[in-house]
């Protein structure tokens, strides 16, 4: 598939090169923020995006950092609402470090006829590591991965910090933006981190594949190519992948449906769902309610709504 020694140390991070031609720090908020009067049809809102990402062993709630990192977020949405993941498996974890996906994917998955494929790219996009707040590589943050030696080299691969890995890609190759953090997980980080390379390991399992036949002799040297099970031959590998399914979650944000004032909107059960008021610009916010959802619905009666503008937000996690 895709072939080149990196330039990056051992632990850092990067994005295969092509072959022949894989909150905050700043606090990002969903927000919803709307003059709010009973005769409005709806409340105008700005979001930080959200989308889950799904796998077999766990799926995580992710925020994106859309107002700091807008370049990053709509290429990487770019590809969500495009297709271009369908199918798509992680081909690197390093326990303790990163699982890095968006590079590759199967075509003709669940017949005889899957194969490997590299999953064509947009282009590379602007580095924006030093746009805006700085927002470091920490634990449960998305980042872009790149080419060694190449700062605006991010395109299609995209990594999940699984440790504090500020200290390191904060300071290489111009830092690797971050653009999004985890909410919420079924403890999927934690699994991630028991991928290892031992032969008596029945799950959970590391491969070295260069010299092997198999299609990804990249770097680094071994790549940590992982594997649901322990495959004894190549066939086993396809039905062994980590796939990475990516969507959407849609949060919408509109005035009560029984006309009291406040608002109610789609929220994401197992988060902390912050309401918070401001009487408009320069009066600050003031936090009215929190919940944690268990349904697909939550709603906000304000007690003291009084007679002029009122401002709302709806804020997720910490």
């Amino acid at each position: 598939m895709r072939s080149g020694r990196r330039t990056l140390d051992e632990w850092g991070i990067g994005r295969l090169p092509d072959r022949m031609s894989l909150g905050s720090v700043v606090t990002m908020k969903v927000l919803a923020l709307g003059l709010v009067l009973l005769c409005l049809a709806a409340i105008p809102a700005r979001a930080g995006s959200l989308v889950q990402v799904r796998t077999a062993l766990g799926d995580l709630v992710v925020e994106l950092f859309d107002e700091d990192r807008p370049v990053t977020v709509q290429n990487f949405l770019r590809y969500v609402r495009d297709g271009r993941w369908t199918h798509m498996f992680s081909h690197r974890i390093v326990s303790g470090f990163m699982v890095q996906a968006g590079g590759f994917g199967v075509t003709n998955r669940g017949t005889t006829n899957i194969a490997f494929v590299d999953i064509p790219d947009y282009g590379k996009i602007t580095n924006e590591f030093n746009v805006g707040p700085r927002i470091s590589n920490t634990i449960g943050t998305l980042a872009m991965a790149k080419v060694g030696g190449d700062v605006n080299s991010a395109s299609s691969e995209w990594f999940i910090n699984l440790a504090d890995n500020s200290e390191n890609l904060d300071n290489q190759n111009g830092g690797f933006t971050v653009f999004g953090r985890v909410l919420n997980s079924t403890n999927a980080l934690s699994v991630f981190n028991t991928f290892t390379w031992l032969d008596t390991q029945p799950t959970n399992r590391l491969y070295n594949l260069v010299g092997t036949g198999f299609p990804f002799n990249f770097w680094p040297n071994p790549p940590a190519f992982p594997t649901l099970r322990k495959i004894l031959s190549y066939p086993e590998v396809f039905d062994n992948l980590l796939f990475i399914e990516v969507v959407e979650l849609p949060l919408r944000v509109q005035p009560r449906v029984d006309g009291r004032p406040g608002l109610q909107w789609t929220s994401v059960p197992g988060i902390e769902n912050r309401v918070e008021v401001s009487g408009g610009a320069g009066s600050g916010w003031t936090l009215q309610g929190s919940v944690v959802p268990n349904g697909p619905v939550s709603a906000f009666e304000d007690p003291s709504p009084g007679d002029g503008p009122r401002f709302y937000r709806v804020r997720l996690g910490q």
